[in-house]
């Protein structure tokens, strides 16, 4: 009895043993050269490159003509020059607006909103023009960039290439651009310059940015702001001469 036990274990090992020589023979043949080297043929599985930067933003093209300021005043500019270049009746000495109170100054062509220019000089005597200002909503005056009054916030944004950042309103200095992020309206000489202001006749239920205190022009708190927001004033200034 112990032989025969003996005998069937021999056996159940050999076939067992046939087996997994077997099995161990067709894991052998998928790793033949061959069959690496077909695999190696096989086309890898497409990726997507990781996005690159955007493409840069081209400056606006300066724009010219005589609505563009500084048009022909500059700082060798007194108040007789202007009177004689413009006509006396288009000029008019008095109080203009300033950042919080009014001061001495002129105004350019008093009676139409659409070419008034507030008028500033170095000196009381009005000897030497410092600074010009649009204030009026319907003025065809505009900036060497393109900017004029009205100008939307998204419009803004394009021509400089990147987001900006501004002041609340609701203050003497409400809406002053105060960050450029470098862009293409970033002051320069020779540029003027501008601040912003709410859309007039804004109904109340618009909320925009209020106080003191600095908001970017992408911020979600405010979603009408790229069309809710316009250019309000337009400054150009002149140095004072040696």
């Amino acid at each position: 009895m112990k032989r025969r036990v003996a005998l069937a274990i021999v056996l159940g090992c050999a076939v067992f043993g046939a087996a997994c020589n077997r099995d161990a023979g067709k894991h052998d043949v998928a790793a033949t050269p061959a069959t690496i080297a077909h695999a190696a043929t096989v086309a890898p599985v497409a990726t997507t490159p990781p996005p690159g930067p955007p493409p840069p933003v081209a400056p606006p093209a300066p724009v010219a003509g005589d609505d563009v300021l500084p048009a022909k005043l500059g700082s060798d500019d007194s108040i007789d020059s202007l009177r004689k270049r413009f006509g006396a009746v288009n000029i008019e000495v008095g109080q203009v607006p300033g950042a919080e109170d009014l001061v001495p100054g002129a105004i350019l062509y008093p009676h139409d909103p659409t070419r008034r220019l507030y008028l500033y000089f170095h000196d009381d005597q009005m000897h030497a023009l410092s600074l010009v200002r649009v204030l009026d909503g319907e003025s065809h005056w505009k900036l060497p960039s393109g900017v004029h009054m009205g100008m939307p916030l998204s419009e803004i944004v394009a021509r400089n290439g990147k987001r900006i950042q501004f002041s609340g309103f609701g203050w003497d200095y409400g809406g002053t651009v105060s960050n450029w992020n470098n862009g293409h309206l970033q002051p320069m000489p020779g540029q003027g310059r501008f601040s912003l202001r709410e859309r007039p006749d804004l109904p109340d239920t618009i909320a925009l940015p209020e106080g003191e205190g600095e908001v970017w022009s992408d911020d979600p708190k405010y979603p009408t702001m790229d069309r809710d927001v316009v250019v309000g004033e337009i400054v150009y200034g002149f140095p004072a001469r040696p």
